[in-house]
C-alpha cells in the first residue's frame, strides 16, 4: 500500500473518531439539560418493561446512563421528609383497644386523697389549707344535683284527704255547739260564719266528693243546717252553701240513713221560714232522695202480691 492510501485511511479514522466524540458529548448535553424532567423517572417504571411488548428495542446504553444519572441525583439531594400518615378512626380505636382486642376501660376518678385519706379529713391539714377545702366541699355539695322528690301514691294522698275531711268534719261539729251555746247565753252565733269558707273551699271540689261521704261529713252539714236553740234558722248565706253542696254530692240511701241530714232537709220543704229558693231545693232533693225508696217499696210489694 502507498503512503498515500495510508494517509489517507488515518485522516477517515480521525474523523470517524472526532465524530464518534461529538456524538458522546451532545448526549452528555443533552441528560444535562433534561435534569429535572430526568429526575422525575424512577427505576422502578423500567423493571417491568419488556421488549417484546414494546414495538422498538431498548437500548442497554441509554438505560444505563439513566440508571446512573437517577442515583447521582439521589445522592446529591437530601433525602425529602416523609409525610406523616394520618391515623385513622379504626386505626385510634385499634390503638386504644387492649391486647384481648376489648376497649380500654376509661380511668375513673380517685374517690379518696393520695395516701387513703379522705377529703373530709381535715385534722392533719394546716388552717389555711383547711379553710379551703372546707370552701370546696361547699361548692361540690351546692352544685351537686337534687335527688328527684319522691312521688306520692295513691293510698298517701287518700289518707291526707281523709286525715283533711277528718280534721274539718270535728271542726264544723264544735263550731255548730259553740254557737247553741252563744244563743243560750244572748250572744251572737258566729264560730260557723267564721269557719265558712274554709268549708264551702273543701265542698266545692270534687275530687274530696269520696272521702266526704266515707268520712260521714253529712253529718256535720246537718248541725248546721239544724234550727237553733231559740228556734231561728242560720244564717241564709250558711243555708245557701250547705245546700248547693248537697246538690252535687252523690248522696245514696246508706249516706242518708248514717247522716240524717235527710230528715232537716224534709224540715226545710215543710216549713215556712226558709227562703223560696232554698225550699225549691229542698224539694228537689226529698224528690230525688225519695224515688230510689219509692221504687224497691213497689217491686217489693209486686213480689209479695
Amino acid at each position: 500500500m502507498s503512503d498515500k492510501e495510508e494517509q489517507s485511511d488515518r485522516e477517515e479514522d480521525k474523523v470517524v473518531q472526532e465524530e464518534a466524540e461529538k456524538e458522546e458529548l451532545n448526549n452528555n448535553n443533552l441528560f444535562d439539560d433534561d435534569e429535572d424532567e430526568l429526575s422525575d423517572l424512577d427505576e422502578d417504571q423500567f423493571q417491568d418493561i419488556n421488549e417484546d411488548n414494546v414495538g422498538l428495542p431498548i437500548s442497554t446504553d441509554v438505560f444505563q446512563k439513566v440508571q446512573r444519572h437517577k442515583r447521582a441525583k439521589d445522592d446529591s439531594e437530601p433525602a425529602a421528609p416523609k409525610k406523616r400518615k394520618e391515623r385513622t378512626r379504626t386505626a385510634r380505636r385499634s390503638e386504644a383497644a387492649g391486647d384481648d382486642g376489648k376497649p380500654a376501660r376509661k380511668r375513673q376518678p380517685k374517690k379518696a386523697e393520695e395516701g387513703g385519706k379522705p377529703r373530709n379529713d381535715y385534722e392533719s391539714l394546716d388552717p389555711d389549707a383547711r379553710r379551703l377545702r372546707e370552701l370546696e366541699d361547699k361548692l361540690d355539695a351546692a352544685l351537686k344535683p337534687q335527688k328527684k322528690r319522691k312521688k306520692v301514691d295513691e293510698d298517701d294522698i287518700e289518707q291526707m284527704q281523709d286525715e283533711r275531711i277528718v280534721r274539718v268534719r270535728d271542726q264544723m261539729r264544735e263550731a255548730a255547739m259553740r254557737d247553741a251555746e252563744a244563743i243560750k247565753d244572748g250572744l251572737p252565733a258566729v264560730h260557723k260564719l267564721k269557719m265558712l269558707p274554709e268549708v264551702r273551699s273543701i265542698l266545692q271540689k270534687h275530687s274530696l266528693y269520696d272521702s266526704i261521704l266515707d268520712n260521714n261529713m253529712l253529718e256535720s252539714v246537718r248541725l248546721w243546717l239544724e234550727p237553733l236553740p231559740d228556734a231561728s234558722l242560720p244564717s241564709y248565706s250558711i243555708q245557701k252553701e250547705m245546700f248547693a253542696a248537697l246538690e252535687e254530692l252523690p248522696i245514696k240511701t246508706t249516706h242518708l240513713r248514717e247522716s240524717g241530714v235527710g230528715k232537716v232537709v224534709l224540715f226545710y220543704q215543710q216549713s215556712r221560714k226558709p227562703e223560696v229558693s232554698i225550699k225549691h231545693i229542698a224539694e228537689k232533693l226529698v224528690g230525688d232522695w225519695s224515688r230510689p225508696i219509692i221504687s224497691r217499696n213497689k217491686k217489693r210489694n209486686l213480689v209479695v202480691r
